[in-house]
């Protein structure tokens, strides 16, 4: 009777413990926080290149060139420009040959001839205004040229090796002149030393040194 009871009891918890164990549930899993990634950075818009203006692109690539122009004899070469120093020689060649330098490196030299075709002018120009203040001019010209200098130039001059006419009108600058045939000077302010002339000489200066040797002519 004992033993009976007791596997009876048995058999009860046996039973009464299954459903519970049914009821368990299997414990979810940890959750776990996954790190975002970062954002992709936003790609930089492109910016649309401007190309300068045809006029500002040709301009800064012209290549200066001397200015190299034919005169015939009785012919004369007259020089424009506001400041900066002139210098003149003559050579055995029947070309006029010019260059310009400023304030930035070589600047255009303008020709214009006129006049004429047997006594021709030659005028050369620089434009002070768009080369800066400042332009030395070296020119080259035939030997039997008239050599001008137009008023109101400011800036040394010389001269040598020209058996035409030479003409300085009126300016502030010191004046070198060397082996010419003649020679008219006129000076508002500057030294003039004049040298081997062979016709005659005219020279006035208001406010500098004059000194003159070996003059042929008057």
């Amino acid at each position: 009777m004992y033993k009976r009871t007791l596997t009876v009891f048995m058999l009860l918890m046996l039973s009464a413990g299954a459903p519970a164990a049914l009821g368990q549930t299997t414990p979810a899993a940890p959750h776990v926080e996954q790190t975002p990634k970062p954002a992709k950075a936003p790609k930089p818009e492109r910016v649309p290149v401007v190309t300068p203006a045809a006029g500002v692109a040709e301009e800064e690539q012209v290549q200066v060139e001397p200015v190299s122009v034919k005169l015939a004899r009785g012919g004369k070469v007259a020089i424009s420009s506001r400041s900066g120093q002139i210098i003149i020689s003559g050579w055995d060649r029947d070309v006029v040959q010019a260059s310009a330098t400023g304030d930035n490196g070589p600047v255009q030299v303008e020709a214009q001839t006129t006049g004429d075709p047997a006594r021709p002018r030659l005028l050369l120009t620089i434009s002070a205004r768009r080369y800066g203040r400042d332009a030395r001019i070296d020119l080259k010209v035939p030997r039997y040229a008239d050599v001008e200098t137009l008023e109101g130039y400011r800036g040394d001059i010389e001269v040598s090796d020209v058996d035409g006419a030479t003409l300085i009108n009126a300016g502030n600058g010191d004046v070198k002149v060397m082996r010419v045939g003649s020679l008219k000077v006129s000076r508002r302010s500057g030294d003039v030393t004049v040298r081997e002339v062979k016709g005659d000489l005219t020279a006035r200066s208001f406010n500098g040194d004059m000194v003159v040797e070996n003059v042929g002519g008057l």
